[in-house]
Parts: structure tokens; sequence; C-alpha cells
């Protein structure tokens, strides 16, 4: 598209010097046409990159989604296995780790009287490690 936009350019400068002779009216508007044509495809360019992107990015977020048993999971299942609930912890963290061939949340928490640290399977919950170490 960008090698266009010159050659429209140039061909308004030759219109404006051909005043004289009656082909400026033709000139311009093929140097016009040029350029509408530009900005459409310009435009739909856009539009298509936006589609194809909102699409991949749907895709990855259904397939996280549907592949991983999410953080409120994750959370819930290190808070069973310790035997406590949620309005006995005070902080809690949660994150999402993932290499090539696996994924995990890392669930850490605080009670008054311990620190858990948990690893969790993403896909499966299982509990992969755990440690409590008691509040200094």
């Amino acid at each position: 598209g960008s090698t266009i936009i010159p050659y429209a350019i140039a061909a308004k400068a030759m219109a404006d010097q051909m005043v004289t002779d009656g082909r400026q009216d033709t000139i311009l508007a093929a140097s016009q046409m040029l350029q509408s044509w530009v900005s459409v495809a310009l435009v739909a360019g856009v539009i298509v990159a936006a589609i194809i992107g909102a699409a991949i990015g749907g895709y990855f977020i259904y397939r996280h989604n549907n592949t991983y048993i999410g953080a409120e999971a994750a959370l819930n299942i290190a808070l069973d296995d310790a035997g406590t609930t949620v309005t006995m912890i005070y902080s809690d963290d949660v994150e999402f780790e993932k290499t090539r061939h696996s994924a995990w949340y890392e669930v850490e928490f605080d009670t008054h009287q311990n620190e858990y640290d948990y690893i969790i399977d993403a896909v499966t919950g299982e509990i992969l490690n755990s440690s409590i170490k008691p509040q200094d």
C-alpha cells in the first residue's frame, strides 16, 4: 500500500501543472481513486487484524479456562487439606506457573498460627507439595 501513495501524490502534482490542456480532471480523479483505495485497504487490514487477534486471544482464554482448575479451586484444595477456611486466613496469594509440559498453582496463605505453602497441579488439582511453618 505504501508504494501507491507516492504515485497518487505525483499524479496530483502533474494534474496541477496540466490545467491548460484539459487533462487535469482525469488525472485528479485517478489520484483521488488511488488514495481512496489505499484508505479502504488500510481500514480493512486493521479490521481483519483486530478480528484475528481477538479470535486468537479468545481461544487462549477459552483453553486456559477449560484446561486448568483455576486459582480459586487451587486455593480451596489447599484450604481443605489444611483444615481451614477462607474466614480463618488473613492473607493469601495464588500464582499460576507453567512450563512447556506442566502447569501448577503456587498457593500461599497465613493464619494466626501457621504459614502454608502449597503447589497444586493446575490440571488435576493434585497436591504436589505442601509445607506448614509456625508463625514467628
